[in-house]
């Protein structure tokens, strides 16, 4: 076998790699720039503030597999305004979160939440809307709580205009009455998806009735799993 053959050979074995990791790179920057989009009312300041922002993003690139690449699985639309978006193209993403809601792809962002070394409370918020809020799943209809929360309020959402946020969500202690009606008003439209999008201090507002968390993707069986289930997983992960 010539020596050039066998140049050419690792030339082609060096492009290969470079090219595996540049869409892997390629693919955890789609991700992080979904996750500060979902959740832009807690991400104000960006997660490059975090001083470990580029340890956690290397290790996000290196684990996360090339599949769970949300923009390409949905053909980009994630990377759209939601007020742009069409129920056509709110039924592709449904399709896309399908197939980004399995623990293969969600697994490796709760990572990429602990790595950062979040705040207890700020970093369970963020995994349960991921697994039960994003990645939620309302039964009768089959649409994923991400996709729901756009046909909603695809134009704006008026409870973080009334009520007061924290990093763990909304808090009902001393809220008005046009926080307490908005949050009414969510409960009624998003369902199940409402305690893992507001958070659980929702469970405290006066007057308002919240339906128990929709069933999302475990992180401590890899399948779909009830409520309950999933609190006492992530009782038992984070104790």
């Amino acid at each position: 076998m010539s020596p050039i053959f066998l140049l050419s050979l690792l030339l082609i074995a060096i492009a290969c790699s470079d090219g595996a990791t540049t869409a892997k790179k390629r693919s955890a920057s789609d991700v992080t720039k979904w996750l500060e989009k979902i959740d832009s009312r807690l991400h104000s300041e960006g997660l490059m503030a975090y001083q470990n922002y580029s340890v956690c993003t290397n290790q996000l690139n290196n684990i996360l597999p090339l599949y769970c690449n949300i923009s390409e699985l949905s053909g980009r639309i994630s990377s759209l305004l939601a007020s742009s978006l069409s129920n056509a193209q709110l039924d592709q993403l449904n399709a896309a979160y399908s197939q980004l809601c399995v623990p293969e792809c969600l697994n490796p962002i709760e990572g990429y939440y602990n790595c950062l070394k979040l705040q207890f409370d700020h970093k369970n918020y963020l995994v349960t809307l991921l697994r039960q809020g994003i990645c939620g799943q309302e039964q009768e209809s089959g649409e994923y709580c991400g996709v729901i929360y756009i046909r909603q309020y695809r134009n704006g959402d008026q409870v973080a205009d009334y009520c007061t946020n924290t990093t763990s969500g909304i808090v009902c202690r001393g809220a008005s009455s046009k926080c307490l009606d908005r949050v009414n008003r969510f409960s009624n439209e998003m369902g199940c998806c409402t305690q893992p999008y507001l958070g659980s201090g929702v469970t405290s507002c006066s007057g308002v009735n919240v339906s128990e968390p929709c069933i999302g993707v475990s992180s401590a069986t890899g399948l779909v799993a009830p409520a309950i289930v999933m609190l006492f997983a992530f009782a038992s992960f984070f104790a």
